[in-house]
């Protein structure tokens, strides 16, 4: 992965996690079918309101990567990772 993704990709990722705490990184991937286009991987426990805030946020921020860098960024949330099993 290239240096300036692998750049944009931690920046991305700490402006969200600034806003929404209860996130934690997992890792970056590739999208397995489109070019330039990266998945941040995140676990976390938010609500369903949160979860949409957090969606129309990195959608902005990820909007202007897009258009500032030519690359595609998402943040994909994993709240099963921090749940306990009973």
């Amino acid at each position: 992965m290239k240096r300036k993704v692998q750049q944009l990709a931690k920046s991305l990722y700490e402006e969200t996690k600034q806003r929404f705490p209860a996130i934690q990184f997992i890792n970056v991937q590739e999208h397995p079918e489109q070019a330039d286009r990266f998945w941040i991987n995140v676990g976390g426990d938010l609500d369903e309101q949160e979860q949409e805030s957090m969606r129309m946020f990195v959608g902005r921020k990820a909007t202007d990567i897009l258009i500032r860098e030519g690359y595609s960024f998402a943040v994909m949330l994993d709240n099963t990772l921090l749940r306990a099993t009973h």
